[in-house]
């Protein structure tokens, strides 16, 4: 019996010693996962930037493709100083500006100076674009009043009589069976009463402070656009 249970506590060491190290060792590398390593802490160099010259012309780097660079041409040479010999004469000319700047001495005018002379100036983009002009009530035109002069004159004494009544223009057009485009024609005949205007424009007010308030700012901020482009 002695024997029996020597040979299998001696058995089992070796499972539980395995299974020990299997622990150990996944712990082990688990570690980094479990916790991350913290960065170590370094002092690097400033970092200065180099400002370069605009006469220092700098070549483009070599394409992926080839180990040569690209072929670049070379702009005129600019002279850095403020003097420029004159042709066929011992002078210079000295002057505070760079020669590749637009002045009087090399025969290009600025726009501005231009401008400032009276002669007109090239406009571009937005500024050439015509101005758009919303808002307000439409210009009649002469084919709107066309419709008017078929209608009879019972008619438009029904017109005018639900005009006053504060009815408006489509209103009006279903109440007496007239096609839809002609209700533009109603304004030549009977115009809309102060009354009427003034019922209107409560009506869009009120539901002008209905809006939300983020609507009513895009509205007004697009209304503010468009009179200047």
């Amino acid at each position: 019996m002695i024997l029996g249970r020597a040979s299998s506590s001696a058995s089992r060491l070796p499972a539980q010693l395995s299974q020990t190290l299997m622990f150990i060792r996944t712990k082990k590398t688990n570690k980094g996962s479990h916790f991350p390593k913290q960065p170590k802490l370094r002092s690097y160099a400033p970092f200065i930037p180099q400002i370069r010259s605009p006469h220092d012309i700098r070549a483009p780097h070599p394409s992926s493709s080839a180990s040569t660079a690209q072929p670049y041409e070379f702009q005129p040479f600019t002279p850095k100083t403020t003097s420029v010999p004159l042709e066929n004469s011992e002078l210079r000319l000295h002057h505070s500006p760079p020669s590749s700047a637009p002045s009087f001495t090399t025969g290009v005018v600025p726009i501005l100076l231009q401008w400032l002379g009276g002669s007109p100036v090239t406009l571009s983009g937005e500024e050439v674009a015509p101005r758009r002009v919303r808002g307000g009530r439409k210009p009649r035109r002469p084919e709107d009043m066309v419709p008017a002069k078929e209608w009879s004159e019972e008619t438009k004494k029904k017109i005018v009589q639900l005009r006053q009544a504060g009815h408006s223009q489509l209103y009006i057009v279903r109440k007496l069976g007239l096609p839809t485009i002609q209700k533009k024609a109603i304004s030549f005949i009977a115009p809309q009463t102060h009354e009427a205007k003034v019922k209107q424009q409560d009506e869009e007010e009120r539901k002008w402070l209905s809006t939300p308030y983020r609507r009513r700012v895009k509205l007004a901020v697009t209304k503010r656009r468009r009179d200047f482009w």
